[in-house]
């Protein structure tokens, strides 16, 4: 005979992590997610700024102005399926952040979220996709980044002295393909100069042959 509990249930998160790749995700909706999860934390009577751009040292920045987050938002954000939204939202919590990140790090690169408020410290921390791949889950995975005061120096080099908060999303070490990419889609096509027509003699009105 089979013996058998009178519990179940569970989340297997490998394969949470491996439905990822399900999403049909492209360079463009991972940035479009980013950028739209920051647009809903604007500040509302300031003007909403988003950048991307890329470091010295290769890394990829996504940057903007938002409200920011203090360190329990940040906790939150790295969790899969972690409702952080209230009211009406498209989507399943949690998902589409980790899904772009995972997506633009192709399993090897890692992520680094970097926030700061106007009441709150600033907080970063890396999501290191290869390791969580491997292991199988994100749960504790997530470590805070080192190098804070390189961070902060970023940070603040990024906004103005006025603005001092917002969230920073970056890519480290990713592929110069990736850039690539995102610079081919981001980028705006330069207008020929047409060259200019020149202006035809007006034709002289004939005098009209009398009858």
């Amino acid at each position: 005979t089979m013996e058998t509990s009178g519990q179940g249930g569970g989340i297997c998160e490998r394969g949470i992590i491996d439905n990822l790749d399900l999403s049909c995700m492209t360079i463009p909706l991972a940035i479009n997610e980013l950028f739209h999860n920051s647009y809903d934390a604007k500040i509302h009577g300031q003007k909403y700024t988003q950048t991307i751009k890329r470091r010295p040292n290769g890394n990829i920045a996504f940057i903007d102005n938002c409200s920011g987050i203090d360190l329990q938002q940040a906790i939150n954000s790295l969790k899969i399926a972690k409702r952080t939204k209230i009211g009406k939202t498209v989507g399943i919590a949690g998902m589409g952040l980790q899904n772009s990140l995972k997506y633009l790090c192709a399993g090897i690169s890692s992520a680094r979220i970097t926030g700061k408020t106007k009441d709150h410290d600033l907080v970063s921390y890396d999501i290191p996709w290869k390791k969580i791949i491997e292991s199988g889950k994100i749960t504790d995975m997530c470590i805070l980044s080192e190098n804070l005061e390189e961070i902060k120096k970023n940070f603040k080099e990024d906004r103005s002295d006025d603005e001092l908060h917002g969230v920073t999303i970056e890519i480290l070490n990713p592929s110069d393909s990736l850039w690539n990419d995102i610079i081919n889609i981001i980028a705006k096509p330069k207008k020929e100069n047409k060259p200019k027509k020149e202006n035809k003699p007006k034709k002289e009105n004939k005098p009209k042959k009398e009858n």
